[in-house]
């Protein structure tokens, strides 16, 4: 008998009717049996409306606050064993979830794991100073929510994502995690699409380079006083 497993799947997004529109109706083609939150982290256009018309999504609005928050708020309302989230602008293939709750599934010392990822630039972006012609052509490793699939009690293990990281704060779950010895892995195959479209907060270099710093300064924090023997 196939084990009994439920897997949530959270959708964050603002203002994104052109994506979220899509998104949704794709839905019907994900193998895995899954529960499907969205976040509308304080959208001012009609996205929050259209996705309230679709059957088995629960549709959670806020005020803008972040991408961080609009997790956390996914994450409260699911029930889940497995929690995988997806960016408004991402998107999986069919069978991202069924890949990874299987590895999950058959090795329960691993607390998450990464989908490879290939990178889409839209026809009418500016293509971003770190993404190289190869990176366009070539899978590259998905450290990134929209590849994740993690087990539920490695997220209460780990803490929720830090809404004081506003460029970096999935960085910051990731290093937590990695501080903490959990152990994780990446598939070797590409099961996300991440599109770079002239928004992503990935254009704004020094905020990420600020954001990864403070997120080294904390991670040393953290393994000293782990060192000193205070626990983790």
């Amino acid at each position: 008998m196939e084990p009994a497993v439920m897997e949530n799947k959270s959708i964050e997004y603002k203002n994104s009717i052109a994506f979220i529109h899509k998104k949704l109706f794709e839905e019907e083609n994900m193998d895995a049996p899954t529960k499907i939150i969205v976040v509308d982290d304080g959208s001012t256009d009609s996205t929050a409306d259209q996705v309230a018309a679709v059957r088995e999504v629960r549709l959670i609005r806020q005020r803008n606050a972040g991408v961080a928050i609009a997790r956390n708020r996914g994450i409260e309302a699911s029930d889940g064993e497995f929690l995988a989230f997806l960016d408004q602008d991402d998107r999986w293939d069919s069978e991202k979830t069924e890949v990874q709750v299987r590895l999950l599934l058959d090795r329960p010392d691993t607390g998450f794991v990464f989908c490879l990822q290939r990178l889409i630039l839209e026809a009418d972006a500016v293509r971003p100073s770190w993404l190289t012609h190869e990176m366009l052509q070539e899978e590259t490793p998905g450290i990134m929510p929209s590849t994740l699939m993690v087990r539920r009690d490695v997220l209460q293990r780990v803490g929720p994502f830090d809404a004081l990281h506003s460029t970096s704060s999935d960085l910051d779950w990731f290093v937590r995690a990695v501080d903490a010895d959990v152990h994780w892995e990446v598939t070797r195959d590409v099961r996300a699409y991440r599109s770079i479209h002239g928004e992503n907060a990935s254009y704004d270099l020094e905020s990420m380079r600020r954001g990864r710093i403070r997120l080294i300064h904390a991670s040393i924090r953290r393994k000293r006083h782990k060192n000193n023997g205070n626990g983790p």
